[in-house]
């Protein structure tokens, strides 16, 4: 079995897909005509989101994270804030690892780690 991809609902349409691209950096491919309905993935295919407008219930922001590896948080970190991005404090689980979150227009808590 193969993991495909998390949905997240969402009356934030919009500014949910914007930060997928923007922040993220995945591209839409496959957007209902509608715009009802996007999936956006990383070039590779192995990473999606797919965001729906609304339906089922919007997600409320509590108990879950994704996380994204990133070559150099640290650099990513001070971009995003410098963008007015409220950013966590790092965290160093051990000498090799380093993350730090941000919210995305929901609310979920949006991890960049080292790869």
């Amino acid at each position: 079995m193969k993991f495909v991809h998390t949905t997240i609902s969402t009356e934030k349409y919009d500014e949910s897909v914007e930060f997928y691209r923007e922040v993220v950096g995945l591209r839409t491919v496959h957007e209902l005509p509608n715009k009802q309905i996007t999936f956006l993935s990383d070039a590779e295919g192995d990473t999606r989101i797919e965001i729906i407008r609304g339906c089922p219930p919007a997600f409320s922001g509590q108990g879950i994270s994704i996380g994204f590896g990133h070559p150099d948080p640290v650099a990513l970190r001070e971009e995003l804030i410098a963008k007015g991005f409220e950013a966590s404090d790092f965290m160093r689980p051990n000498e090799m690892t380093v993350f730090f979150y941000v919210k995305d227009p929901n609310g979920l808590w949006v991890q960049f780690i080292n790869m």
